[in-house]
């Protein structure tokens, strides 16, 4: 096999020819097990050669198909005027719009999940803060919700931290504490938020890790049952994704800019990019003209595997040129507004 261009890949997770169902777009998101061979042997078996392009019609159709309608956004906790005795927060909010809506405060990017979000361990400041959690759609619509609360000057006497706040299932995190609230009694730990403890003991479990099967957001709550009566809980949610809506709303971004390079709607299409390539590569589809730009759109070529992570991916596409088979990479990450769009091609 001949690899055309390499991108830097940034996560570890591999995963291997699945089929997968298409929200946004009929795009192939991954070649089925049997094509496997060609990863191993090279392009030399006539199964190699079975790659149709769309056509225009196909793509055009897919297009007039995709609806990306307004999101709305809300925050559930914390609410409005709440005191948080700690110098973190985690955020959390339900939310309604198409695949790959992204939502983030500031900086801040969150984690998505069924119509939930979560931005976990959000730093605060001392005294007033004003969250606002911002939706955004691929197509560049948005919407807002704000809350008011007020932080601490400093942490908690009882603190719940992660090595890692989100992954794929199944998928193990380790958990730490740090406690400064007295001689510890009991210990009591709820992994999965469900209201029933995982654990009770003396002490901290060791080791202090869970491996989650199903995807979810999760509120891990630690309590502590200190000497002389005193209670102390801290919270720490987690979120386990599902790969296969990962890939599904990933190889969409890649639809949403072919089936729009096809119909020549080239500010259209440069909404897939992120605004490096945007900088990089508008001033080159610009100058294709409408028959090009189809051309172009039919001759991307097919997903036929990928590195998903939970924030960045890199995909394999192969396409037929010059009668030769070859590998392209294209990456695709989420930006500072939470959108999955295009950064190399």
């Amino acid at each position: 096999m001949k690899i055309h261009r390499c991108a830097l890949v940034l996560c570890s997770l591999s995963v291997g020819f699945l089929a997968s169902s298409i929200a946004l777009a009929d795009e192939t998101c991954g070649l089925p097990s049997t094509f496997d061979v060609i990863f191993i042997d090279g392009f030399d078996g006539a199964a190699a050669t079975a790659l149709a392009n769309p056509t225009v019609a196909q793509l055009e159709q897919r297009r007039r198909a995709r609806v990306l309608t307004a999101p709305t956004i809300a925050i559930t906790y914390p609410v409005s005027g709440a005191t948080i005795a700690d110098t973190k927060i985690d955020v959390v909010g339900t939310y309604t719009g198409p695949d790959n809506t992204g939502i983030a405060i500031g900086s801040a990017v969150a984690y998505v999940q069924n119509g939930q979000f979560v931005i976990p361990a959000l730093p605060l400041a001392s005294g007033s803060n004003t969250l606002t959690a911002v939706a955004t759609t691929l197509d560049g619509q948005t919407a807002s919700a704000s809350v008011g609360v007020s932080g601490a000057s400093t942490s908690a006497a009882l603190t719940l931290s992660a090595n890692q706040l989100a992954g794929f299932s199944p998928f193990t995190i380790t958990f730490r504490s740090a406690f400064r609230g007295g001689t510890i009694q009991s210990v009591a730990v709820d992994y999965d938020g469900n209201g029933t403890d995982d654990y009770t003991g003396s002490s901290l479990p060791s080791p202090f890790s869970h491996t989650y099967n199903s995807p979810g957001i999760y509120p891990v709550r630690l309590t502590i049952h200190a000497v002389g009566g005193s209670v102390y809980t801290a919270t720490q949610r987690v979120v386990i994704q599902d790969l296969e809506a990962v890939k599904t709303t990933v190889c969409g971004v890649f639809g949403y800019f072919r089936e729009n390079l096809a119909g020549n709607q080239i500010a259209t299409a440069t909404q897939a990019l992120g605004d490096a390539a945007k900088e990089r590569y508008t001033p080159f589809l610009n100058g294709l003209g409408a028959t090009n730009a189809a051309q172009v759109a039919t001759q991307l070529g097919t997903i036929a595997n990928g590195v998903f992570g939970v924030d960045t991916t890199s995909l394999i596409v192969v396409a037929t040129v010059n009668s030769e088979l070859l590998g392209f990479t294209v990456g695709i990450n989420r930006g500072d507004d939470g959108v999955w769009r295009i950064t190399d091609l």
